[in-house]
């Protein structure tokens, strides 16, 4: 039987699908930030909580919190993303619903409702209208439930750093343009909005109180500095240790490579 939620589409994301994990999940930058993301996770949902995943990629978090009794609708717009996720769970008994969705078409998961949702690792920063679809997601949550969001951040002190130490100004300052900028994804360019924490606590507020900020890869490199990780590891570790002590202070994370926020559905 066909899906009712599939979409047959391609997406950039698609002709990434294949080496993802290897090329993103084994990032030794990645391991180290993502069980950071995983404890927010932790923290606010619990054993038995149904929740929706945004942008879920190859399944990775969806199979950390089903394995902690999570009921996971999981959503990616790529099929390719689906299928890698579904492939990996195939022998596992796992309670997680994987589902080809785009952002904008949320609203057709109604009327079931969650009991939290979350989207990570810059997903959001790939929708063309990020606050409709915070709308969307408002209407699936329960009052008093958590959203939480890893983005790209608009200010990277580690990307401006590197960029201008090799002498590419332009490159140095690609994120702050408010229109985004267009980013190539494998063989493919797509367009990528960059928030600060505050201009995304403005997008969410109509309907989310953000409760929880902090900063990933603020003086430590980002996942996609791999020659400098493997060329410094002892340098990479003192940095990403340095990070753990100012993540959650003001200005430092707003100034890191992605940036978490927690939210708190609103009653009204």
């Amino acid at each position: 039987m066909t899906n009712p939620h599939q979409i047959i589409s391609r997406t950039p994301f698609d002709l990434t699908a294949d080496d993802y994990d290897r090329v993103f999940e084994r990032n030794p930058i990645t391991n180290h930030i993502r069980p950071i993301v995983w404890r927010s996770l932790l923290s606010n949902f619990n054993n038995g909580d149904n929740v929706l995943e945004l942008n879920c990629g190859t399944g990775t978090d969806a199979i950390m919190l089903a394995e902690h009794g999570i009921h996971v609708t999981a959503t990616d717009s790529s099929l390719q993303m689906i299928e890698q996720a579904r492939e990996k769970t195939a022998s596992l008994n796992l309670d997680i619903n994987f589902l080809q969705l785009e952002f904008e078409q949320i609203d057709s998961l109604a009327p079931v409702t969650y009991d939290g949702a979350f989207s990570n690792f810059g997903g959001l920063n790939c929708a063309t209208d990020a606050q409709s679809i915070l709308l969307k997601l408002s209407r699936l949550l329960k009052p008093g439930s958590t959203f939480i969001a890893c983005l790209l951040n608009k200010v990277c002190v580690w990307e401006i750093a590197s960029f201008l130490s090799r002498g590419k100004i332009t490159k140095a300052f690609r994120r702050l343009p408010k229109t985004g900028v267009e980013t190539r994804i494998a063989k493919t360019m797509i367009h990528v909005y960059y928030y600060s924490p505050a201009r995304f606590a403005r997008i969410l507020s109509p309907w989310f109180k953000v409760t929880n900020v902090y900063g990933l890869n603020i003086f430590s490199p980002s996942p996609n500095s791999r020659t400098f990780t493997s060329s410094h590891p002892i340098v990479t570790n003192r940095l990403l240790a340095m990070d753990k002590y100012i993540r959650h202070l003001y200005p430092f994370y707003a100034l890191g490579d992605h940036f978490v926020v927690a939210a708190e559905r609103l009653a009204s």
